[in-house]
């Protein structure tokens, strides 16, 4: 699957402007203040050269987005490790908010994900801006202990069950690679598993730069259930005012246990994307 690093600003007013709940771990304009999007660009820029052409590595989101249960995360071998970027700005470590990491640390252990911090120090007197890492190596320490995580010596070939969260996560990857193949403006997607399964989890713009909504899901068998749009419009009123799309997607065959490092079948249903909902 395909990266997702990049962003369309074109359907941000659409986004920032839905639900605060949205942006429950971020401040919009504080993050841009303190330019965590570029924070977010470096570390991951920073750990892709570690692993470098490591075909056991693989980035599941590495991309701002708001809201995040984390900042990104990876998948190397049969770990997942779950990020913060912890920012020291001007030599001031700046606060994390501790119910967003206590929320991380739900989500974390709920999904056998490794929940990590990955320290910068971002120094910017308005003339030069620098960023770089804490420490040397892979620069990842445990949320809760502190402790220093080297993802390679941690590896190994034990077989290890994929979480809701990682299959739902991989169903929009495979939706949103599928949108940008067929020329779309794919924007911004939601997995945070803190929001309902029908909330929908992919934006894009169509051929006539008109914003469209995505509910992906993953479901067991290939007998479509009936969606209460109604309900889904609900979440938001911005939802409203753009095409509504439903995704499914099987991952293996009935009743097979989906393993991390594994490459199961995947299954997209009928025309893959269904319209479910038009504007008025």
């Amino acid at each position: 699957m395909k990266n997702i690093n990049k962003i369309n600003k074109d359907i941000l007013p659409y986004i920032n402007d839905m639900n605060p709940l949205l942006c429950r771990n971020y401040d919009l304009d504080w993050a841009e203040e303190i330019s965590k999007p570029n924070a977010i660009m470096f570390a991951s820029g920073y750990i892709s050269n570690l692993f470098s052409k490591d075909p056991d590595f693989e980035w599941n989101r590495c991309l701002y987005e708001c809201p995040s249960f984390d900042d990104m995360n990876f998948s190397y071998k049969n770990n997942v490790f779950s990020i913060l970027v912890e920012i020291h700005y001007n030599g001031i470590k700046l606060p994390i908010d501790p119910e967003y990491k206590e929320t991380m640390l739900k989500i974390t252990k709920e999904n056998n994900l490794i929940p990590c911090i990955f320290p910068i120090e971002i120094t910017d007197d308005f003339k030069e801006y620098n960023i770089r890492p804490i420490t040397d190596g892979f620069n990842l320490f445990n949320l809760e202990t502190r402790e220093l995580i080297d993802p390679i010596k941690m590896a190994s070939n034990k077989q290890v069950q994929c979480s809701k969260y990682e299959l739902k996560n991989k169903a929009i990857r495979l939706i949103s690679d599928l949108l940008e193949d067929n020329g779309f403006t794919f924007s911004r997607y939601f997995d945070d598993p803190y929001f309902p399964s029908n909330y929908p989890n992919l934006w894009f713009l169509d051929e006539n730069d008109m914003p469209c909504w995505v509910l992906v899901q993953v479901v067991k068998n290939k007998k479509l259930k009936k969606l209460d749009v109604d309900k889904i419009l609900k979440f938001d009123p911005l939802l409203k005012k753009a095409r509504g799309y439903y995704a499914p997607v099987i991952f293996g065959t009935k009743g097979e246990t989906i393993y991390r490092d594994s490459h199961p079948n995947i299954t997209t249903l009928k025309n893959v994307i269904l319209k479910i909902y038009d504007p008025e």
